[in-house]
């Protein structure tokens, strides 16, 4: 075996021997995680009785929108997830996550470089020959820190922390996209719904202010009604372009949540459709199992981890450090002279570093992240507050939407009943035309909600 490479199984012997004496020795600093408590109440205050409640979903809960039965729906919001450019950005948040996970695993292994040099120097006549002198080094150097005081292993627990906190950002936002979407294709329904209900009071009430002409031409009515039946009638007509841009705008917003530039789906939405509607019946399960699937409650959990993980990093600063490195190479004041015999070089040694005039900053920097932790804490609970309350909200106001259709589908009803008799009271003139022309804007009030 040569010396140079009887240098360079040296080198690796030692670093080796080095890393498994020293990690036997490895202790970690900083608060150890526990994961947070979930303070959720036992059932929901605004749930309905359990005999109410569906004891099975109609569908699976990550596949909601195929409970509103309709294809296009279902089609629109399964692009949105792919096409979406906030899903792509959140998608990128991983990659980006993964790969500061990668960097910091990665400190826990030795490192190596090799280089080499030229070197030309001239010292004075006072203090050397004065002579011009090259100097060749070939080399390769390696060196591992030891993880003393488990500095990288609290860096390794952050990252892979965030990484998962990443994980479910990202299912936050597909949820949110997803929801979006279907909401923009309900009011672009919605709203298509309320143009033709507005042409067809628009019909109507044109035959009404044809009903008033021809009876103040044969002097049964006077000009007063004909203005009247001609301001409802014309006051439906401008209705009619807001309407319109309403519904412009929707579908634009609809093609932006595909990645896609506004107007993309106007032909696609153009034909007017049924209004999707999902079924009644929501099983809204306990509280705490709830408040577990939700990314968001997750995301701010992994941030408390995570955050966690910075205080050791921090406190690990504040111990000694240990690190080996070593070298072996070729030297020589010639190039021809780096291939002699005599030109091998190597060093090893151990080196360690205590901070003592910098401590005082070091340990601010440990109380920063203490208050960073404690900040996270506190936005946990804020989230799952938050969360509790978006699903009592929930709750409640969907309560109150069954009832209220369930009323406005009754006033509907009574007041196209009330336009028929007051056209009929009207012609026979029994009543005047004020009771037809409050009729007529109560019935389009209703129907336009």
């Amino acid at each position: 075996m040569n010396r140079t490479n009887l240098n360079r199984l040296k080198l690796r012997t030692f670093l080796t021997l080095g890393v498994t004496t020293l990690s036997a020795g490895c202790v970690t600093v900083g608060p150890d995680y526990e994961p947070m408590v979930l303070e959720a109440p036992a059932e929901w205050a605004q749930a309905q009785a359990p005999t109410e409640q569906p004891t099975v979903l109609p569908v699976p809960t990550d596949l909601w929108w195929h409970g509103f039965d309709d294809p296009q729906l279902v089609q629109l919001v399964e692009r949105s997830r792919v096409e979406n450019l906030d899903l792509r950005t959140a998608g990128s948040r991983i990659a980006q996550a993964r790969a500061s996970l990668g960097i910091s695993r990665s400190d826990r292994f030795p490192v190596g470089e090799a280089s080499g040099s030229r070197t030309r120097s001239q010292s004075s006549e006072a203090v050397g020959t004065g002579r011009e002198v090259d100097f060749y080094r070939l080399g390769l150097d390696a060196g591992w820190e030891h993880d003393l005081c488990g500095g990288t292993r609290r860096s390794i627990e952050a990252a892979v922390a965030d990484l998962e906190g990443r994980v479910a950002d990202h299912e936050a936002a597909l949820i949110s996209v997803s929801a979006e979407t279907a909401l923009r294709y309900v009011e672009v329904r919605a709203l298509q719904s309320r143009l033709q209900i507005a042409n067809k009071n628009l019909a109507a009430q044109q035959d009404t202010y044809e009903l008033t002409q021809f009876r103040a031409q044969a002097g049964l009515s006077t000009e007063l009604d004909v203005q009247l039946a001609r301001s409802n009638l014309e006051s439906t007509r401008a209705r009619v372009p807001d309407l319109e841009s309403q519904l412009a705008k929707t579908r634009h917003a609809l093609s932006v949540l595909l990645g896609a530039p506004p107007g993309t789906l106007d032909e696609e939405l153009e034909a007017s459709g049924p209004i999707p509607a999902a079924s009644p019946d929501i099983a809204v399960g306990v509280p705490a199992e709830v408040l577990r699937r939700r990314p968001d409650v997750r995301s701010a959990e992994r941030a408390v981890a995570a955050q966690s993980a910075l205080v050791g990093v921090a406190t690990a600063q504040l111990y000694p450090s240990l690190r080996l490195s070593g070298s072996i190479g070729l030297e020589a004041l010639s190039l021809d002279g780096l291939t002699g015999g005599n030109a091998s070089a190597w060093s090893f040694g151990p080196s360690i570093s205590l901070p003592i005039f910098n401590r005082g900053k070091l340990r601010r920097g440990v109380d920063l992240q203490v208050e960073l932790l404690e900040q996270s804490e506190i936005n946990y609970r804020k989230t799952v507050l938050g969360a509790l309350s978006e699903v009592e909200d929930a709750l409640v106001a969907l309560r109150a939407e069954q009832e209220r259709q369930e009323a406005y589908e009754e006033a509907t009803l009574a007041a196209a009943n009330a336009v028929e008799l007051s056209l009929t009271l009207y012609r026979t003139g029994i009543s005047d035309f004020q009771a037809v022309l409050e009729a007529q804007r109560s019935l389009y009030s209703l129907e336009d909600l």
